[in-house]
């Protein structure tokens, strides 16, 4: 039983290294060095504009709705499968 703990764990942290050398290569944030190329004018318009138009807040209520939207469909794809007799693979 050890042996097979070990092998599991031996697997899991080799897939754990694979998934950081992947996360490695992506950039921390893609809008991070955006604000470098933005004149003071453009800075000053953004600000202004996120006075009357709060995007912060249209964001975190869009990701809400489609969290919800997509655990909706999930759940109808899930319902469709059980009703139709069609089982979900086992892992």
């Amino acid at each position: 039983m050890s042996t097979l703990l070990s092998i599991l764990g031996f697997v899991g942290d080799l897939l754990l290294e694979f998934a950081k050398g992947i996360l490695i290569l992506f950039p921390l944030s893609p809008f991070r060095d955006i604000e470098n190329y933005l004149n003071d004018g453009v800075k000053e318009f953004f600000a202004y504009a996120n006075y009357y138009i709060p995007f912060e807040d249209i964001l975190a209520i869009g990701g809400v709705w489609l969290l919800a939207v997509g655990t909706y469909v999930g759940y109808g794809v899930i319902l469709k499968l059980v009703k139709s007799g069609i089982s979900l693979p086992k892992i």
